[in-house]
């Protein structure tokens, strides 16, 4: 079961770095593939709002992903809807972070706010939405 929020690669990010500094390494790349490249627009677009200054040097996105809309191809509209809207009305009820979303879709190892952060077209995990771009808005 899969219970991650995207935001808490911040926490994963700067946790690493520190126990990297203990080695006496002072610069840093972040360089992130597919659902990483996504993590790194989250974890310095999360630092900018906090009015951080990033401690890499720089950033390598290899392949950044649009889990958004490929969810969105695979499960059709109306079942993505119908998930996000499940997965939604969960949070709001506070039953979403510990429980597994429903089994009938493919999304059935992740809490429901799991699936909501990588289905939301309006979410931070939304970072590269070639799907919208090149085809219809989700």
């Amino acid at each position: 079961m899969w219970y991650e929020k995207i935001e808490d690669c911040v926490k994963d990010i700067d946790g690493v770095m520190s126990y990297l500094k203990n080695f006496g390494y002072d610069r840093f790349f972040l360089m992130g593939k597919s659902t990483g490249a996504n993590k790194i627009c989250v974890y310095h677009q999360i630092l900018k709002q906090q009015g951080k200054k990033s401690p890499f040097a720089g950033y390598i996105l290899l392949s950044g992903g649009d889990d958004v809309g490929l969810w969105y191809e695979d499960m059709g509209s109306e079942l993505f809807h119908k998930v996000l809207e499940n997965a939604r009305n969960a949070l709001d009820e506070k039953r979403g972070e510990d429980r597994p979303i429903m089994r009938r879709c493919f999304l059935e190892d992740f809490s429901y706010q799991s699936a909501y952060d990588i289905l939301s077209p309006d979410g931070l995990y939304n970072c590269f939405p070639f799907y919208e771009a090149f085809r219809e808005r989700l």
